[in-house]
């Protein structure tokens, strides 16, 4: 049993707070046994604070190019979908037009490492224009809402099922 697994375990005794430092605390998905194909399995919420965790951490402390090399297609697409489900549209489309960048779409092909100068530049420009740094959106604000209202419906959803 993981993190995550203990975590939704006791979801009624944990705030969205609470949900969302365990999980940026315990960011590497990897290290704990959980992959793009086993995180399907949880809620969309929890989903969506993973990629958002794994984004964070890797942008911020590594970089945001080293996220792109680093990231595969489809966690590059689910984080993008985890900054809409949020509501963090300016970042979910800076991702997406990276994401959309002719050499890393070949960098996704091939599975290279490697960048041509200029895509490096551009991923560097268009990140300047995401949440870590700029102040006009705050990211944590919108997650801890979105986090608070899918952990209501999620317990809702429970309790239904145990009453059943």
């Amino acid at each position: 049993m993981n993190f995550v697994d203990l975590l939704l375990e006791n979801i009624v005794a944990v705030s969205s707070a609470d949900v969302i430092n365990i999980v940026l605390d315990k960011w590497g998905r990897i290290r704990h046994g959980i992959t793009e194909e086993t995180a399907v399995n949880y809620p969309q919420f929890i989903n969506d604070l993973l990629h958002i965790a794994d984004f964070n951490n890797s942008a911020c402390f590594e970089g945001l190019v080293s996220f792109v090399c680093y990231c595969d297609k489809l966690g590059m697409e689910n984080t993008i979908k985890a900054f809409r489900n949020i509501k963090a549209d300016k970042d979910a489309d800076v991702l997406e037009e990276i994401f959309n960048i002719a050499e890393v779409q070949k960098l996704y092909a091939s599975r290279s490492k490697a960048l041509p100068d200029e895509a490096v530049e551009r991923i560097v420009f268009l990140g300047a224009q995401m949440y870590f740094n700029q102040a006009e959106t705050d990211v944590w604000e919108l997650l801890e809402k979105y986090i608070d209202k899918e952990m209501y419906n999620y317990t809702l959803h429970i309790k239904n099922r145990l009453k059943n």
